[in-house]
């Protein structure tokens, strides 16, 4: 009986010390998945900085130049064209009253 009661407590004591091993190690992974996580977004921040300095950078650059604006305002109004828009560049307002109307009395007359 003795016996018994030793490996007994030897079960427990082994059983305790397995949870708590168990334990620790599920502390130290939360523990570095949480740090892990604010690496992470100190590494967005800052890849986010390091870009809107360069931006800004670029624009300043830009901006000293009339011609290189002009060049960056074509394209990117040419980045936001649907490849099947029409547009009559160079023409004033009224040409495209003129193209409707013109339209309009062609079909009139049909």
């Amino acid at each position: 009986a003795k016996a018994m009661k030793i490996e007994a407590e030897a079960m427990a004591i082994q059983l305790q010390i397995n949870t708590e091993a168990k334990s620790k190690a599920t502390l130290v992974l939360a523990e570095s998945g949480a740090k892990a996580e604010v690496l992470k977004a100190k590494g967005s921040k800052d890849a986010e900085i390091l870009r809107a300095e360069g931006l800004l950078e670029a624009a300043n650059l830009l901006n000293k130049s009339p011609i290189a604006v002009e060049l960056e305002r074509i394209k990117q109004s040419a980045s936001a064209l649907n490849s099947a828009d029409k547009f009559f560049f160079g023409e004033s307002p009224e040409y495209m009253s003129k193209i409707i109307m013109n339209t309009q009395t062609i079909t009139d007359e049909e």
